[in-house]
């Protein structure tokens, strides 16, 4: 089974009794982590991603959040859960939280912002930071797009999405995953065309694309995924 969801949160503002019943809702070793964040921005972040995780399990496994118990290893995972295959992931930036599981399959998502780039930068000195991050044919795609910024974001999400799957996080050199958007995605991992993986890429928004990777076989071919937005207050106990 296949869940996909995203919260907007811009624009969100809690009252304190709100926020702090929020809270209440998570252990306080990562109440400590939220209220770490200097921001106020990444404070909601924070606080949303470990609500949303925690409002899966229990639409999904029909745990009550008091009793779930959640660790992270290159990604986070749901200490208590009996089906050893079933993961999820979560990520955000911009305004976007969003998160997605499956029982069978390896999954990873990423959310990128195509408006968060330095204003000091040109894109030409923008793209010169991740000169050694992509492939020949990745940046052949992104200077002959008719939207350079925009490709390069996809691409980015894309590999995101890839090693966020694997859950190893650091230490994974992502020159080795390139991208082909131009039938379709076609995946190459150590320049060799690889089809034990899908990838879905979606513009939720003007500014926000979410990526979406899956180690599942071509015969169970992914179409589409429908994104599914919360509300803020549907973070709220059930």
């Amino acid at each position: 089974m296949l869940v996909t969801w995203f919260l907007d949160v811009d624009g969100w503002t809690p009252s304190k009794e709100d926020w702090q019943r929020l809270l209440s809702y998570v252990p306080q070793n990562e109440v400590n982590l939220i209220e770490r964040y200097r921001f106020v921005k990444d404070q909601k972040f924070a606080l949303c991603s470990r609500l949303l995780q925690r409002k899966l399990i229990h639409q999904v496994h029909g745990v009550d959040y008091q009793n779930i118990r959640i660790e992270r290893t290159g990604k986070p995972f749901w200490v208590d859960c009996t089906n050893a295959r079933w993961n999820y992931n979560v990520s955000h930036q911009g305004s976007i939280v969003a998160i997605a599981c499956h029982d069978l399959y390896r999954i990873g998502i990423d959310v990128v912002c195509i408006t968060d780039k330095s204003p000091k930068l040109t894109i030409d000195q923008f793209f010169k930071n991740f000169t050694l991050y992509f492939g020949s044919r990745e940046w052949a795609q992104i200077h002959s797009s008719p939207n350079p910024l925009e490709c390069f974001y996809q691409l980015w999400s894309l590999k995101e999405a890839y090693v966020k799957a694997l859950g190893i996080g650091i230490g994974f050199d992502i020159s080795r995953v390139q991208f082909d958007l131009d039938n379709g995605i076609d995946f190459y991992l150590d320049d060799q065309l690889t089809q034990t993986w899908q990838f879905i890429t979606k513009q939720l928004n003007p500014t926000h694309y979410i990526s979406i990777a899956m180690e599942i076989p071509l015969h169970e071919r992914l179409n589409s995924i429908e994104w599914i937005q919360l509300d803020t207050h549907e973070l709220d106990r059930l």
